[in-house]
């Protein structure tokens, strides 16, 4: 789901979450608390997980603003998505959800116009990480060979003691099929194939 083109700027909002403003808070209810919560709902939580979420991110950028330190790279309401999103991917991965927004999260949001890109990509690469983990020690040696250190199959058949290069070359396509299937048989890779 998506948001309606706002009819807010981000100073607007900032200006107006600064000084309670009724008019763009109501508006910021009304337009994204429902799209928070359809996001969540479909992610495994519930209606009041989404509203103290919501309330959290909401909370945290009035601390922001209040303190003169926010200033918005992207869209507010990628912003606000952005915070709530990583707040429930916290609550998901089964850390102690504690109401507010650390550190960590604001270092993920400074990283530029599409904070929620980056979210994304950061849990692929840790689904990544966890499923290549798991392959057994023959499959991560010949993967991490040629796809970080781009050996060919030559040198990679010679390093496993394979016989020939072809083997190699079918070993590695074996261990890469494994280590695919085992990524998208996770329940994160259709939420995180979305992006």
């Amino acid at each position: 789901m998506k948001p309606n083109r706002s009819k807010y700027s981000n100073e607007d909002y900032l200006n107006g979450i600064r000084q309670h403003d009724s008019g763009v808070l109501q508006y910021i209810f009304k337009e994204y608390l429902p799209l928070i919560e359809y996001y969540i709902i479909s992610n495994k939580g519930t209606k009041e997980a989404a509203e103290d979420i919501f309330m959290d991110a909401l909370e945290a950028i009035y601390r922001k603003v209040k303190n003169n330190e926010l200033k918005l790279t992207c869209a507010f309401y990628t912003f606000l998505f952005a915070i709530c999103k990583n707040l429930w991917y916290k609550k998901l991965r089964g850390r102690k959800y504690q109401s507010g927004v650390t550190m960590d999260d604001w270092e993920v949001l400074k990283l530029g116009a599409y904070p929620e890109e980056a979210m994304v990509r950061t849990e692929r690469f840790k689904l990544y990480r966890e499923k290549f983990n798991l392959l057994g020690e023959d499959c991560k040696k010949i993967l991490h060979w040629f796809l970080i250190d781009n050996k060919d199959m030559k040198e990679i058949a010679s390093l496993m003691g394979f016989k020939s290069e072809g083997y190699a070359r079918k070993r590695k396509f074996q261990c890469k099929q494994k280590l695919t299937e085992m990524i998208k048989n996770d329940d994160r890779f259709e939420e995180l194939i979305d992006y």
